[in-house]
């Protein structure tokens, strides 16, 4: 049963129901306030999380710089493994001997005798010099057909001087030294510089 009057307590009247649940909300929510301050703490004493902005930029400037790395590595080993290769494969110059000049009539023409001043076609085959071999025909280097006004200096001096004389049909063979030819120049690779030719010419045509 209920009193109506409590007894009053010492220190002034008894909190009212409503009032204890108050200042129980109130505690509650003290409570929860302490808690979100102490989350956020937390959460700033953690710095950048990982995927955050920063965190990503880091990680991204870390990868570009690894892989300028490997690619500056690569480069180095491919230009050293190109030189390393380069010396071994690289064309050698061929070699060649010293022979004065001379001509000689393999087979000599029936036609029309070659002039200065005439235009001639003439076929030819061309070989360095090379004494070790047979008739001194070393590495070949060029054949081929060619029209030309004889003595006009559109030929080396050496042809110019050794087609003379030629009869349409015959074939003659040509020692030339580089000062009938090419001289201290290389017009080819396959031709050094300084080199004696050999070349068999056949006269086809006079006009």
């Amino acid at each position: 049963m209920y009193r109506l009057n409590p007894p009053a307590v010492r220190g002034g009247s008894p909190p009212s129901h409503r009032g204890r649940r108050c200042a129980r909300l109130a505690r509650r929510d003290d409570r929860e306030y302490r808690e979100y301050l102490r989350e956020e703490q937390r959460r700033q004493n953690r710095g950048p999380q990982r995927g955050s902005r920063v965190g990503v930029e880091k990680g991204c400037s870390a990868g570009r710089m690894q892989a300028a790395f490997h690619y500056g590595l690569l480069t180095l080993i491919l230009a050293v493994a190109c030189g390393c290769g380069g010396s071994s494969s690289s064309p050698t110059t061929p070699g060649t001997t010293s022979a004065p000049y001379s001509q000689t009539d393999l087979v000599v023409g029936t036609g029309a005798t070659a002039n200065t001043g005439n235009t001639v076609t003439v076929a030819y085959t061309g070989w360095l010099h090379d004494s070790s071999k047979a008739d001194a025909k070393g590495a070949q280097f060029d054949s081929g057909t060619i029209p030309f006004v004889l003595g006009s200096g559109r030929v080396i001096k050496g042809w110019d001087q050794g087609i003379v004389g030629m009869r349409v049909g015959g074939q003659r063979r040509l020692v030339i030294p580089p000062e009938l030819a090419y001289g201290s120049t290389s017009p080819d690779p396959k031709i050094p510089a300084n080199a004696t030719l050999v070349f068999d010419v056949t006269l086809n045509a006079v006009q």
